[in-house]
C-alpha cells in the first residue's frame, strides 16, 4: 500500500496541474451534454475522436507532470502538454498497437491471458516514450524489459490501480 499512498501524495501536492491535465480530454464532450436529443452523429464522432487524441496526449502530459513533481519543479499543464505534443506520433501509434493487440487477444476466451500478459508487460510504454524518448514499438519492447522479472508485482499493482479507478 506504500505505492498507493505515494501516488496520492504526489497527486495531492500538485493537484491543480494534475486536475487540469485530466480535465482537458473531457472538454470536447462537455458541449454534447447540453444537447442530448439533437446531436448529429458526425459531431458526436468528431468530439469523441478529439477526446481520444487528447486522452493520449494527457497520458504523456501526466508522465511529464509526475516527473516534474519528483524533480521538485512546478507542474505547468501547458508545458507538459507541449512535451507530449512533441511525442504525439509515438504516443498515438504505440497506444493504437497496445489497444488493438489487447482487444484482438481478448476477443476470445482463450486470448484473455494473452491480453493480460500484454497489458502487464506493456504497462510502461508511455513512460518509455516521454522519459526515454523511445519510438512506438521500441517503447513497447522497452516496457517489456522493464517488467521482466516483476511481472506478478506489476500485474498486482495494475490491478489495484484499476480497482481504484473503477471505485
Amino acid at each position: 500500500f506504500g505505492l498507493v499512498r505515494e501516488t496520492f501524495r504526489v497527486y495531492s501536492v500538485g493537484i491543480r496541474g494534475f486536475l487540469l491535465i485530466s480535465f482537458i480530454p473531457q472538454a470536447p464532450l462537455v458541449p454534447l451534454s447540453f444537447f442530448p436529443d439533437s446531436r448529429p452523429l458526425a459531431i458526436v464522432v468528431f468530439a469523441v475522436g478529439v477526446s481520444l487524441v487528447l486522452s493520449v496526449l494527457a497520458s504523456g502530459a501526466m508522465v511529464c507532470a509526475v516527473s516534474q513533481q519528483y524533480l521538485g519543479r512546478p507542474i505547468r499543464g501547458g508545458d507538459c502538454f507541449g512535451r507530449a505534443w512533441a511525442r504525439i506520433l509515438s504516443l498515438v501509434l504505440s497506444t493504437l498497437v497496445f489497444v488493438l493487440a489487447i482487444i484482438g487477444a481478448a476477443i476470445t476466451i482463450i486470448g484473455i491471458p494473452v491480453a493480460i500478459y500484454l497489458a502487464t508487460t506493456w504497462f510502461f510504454f508511455t513512460e518509455s516514450i516521454m522519459l526515454e524518448r523511445k519510438g512506438p514499438m521500441a517503447s513497447l519492447w522497452h516496457s517489456r524489459e522493464l517488467v521482466k522479472g516483476d511481472f506478478w508485482r506489476v500485474l498486482g499493482i495494475g490491478a489495484v490501480f484499476a480497482l481504484i479507478g473503477v471505485a
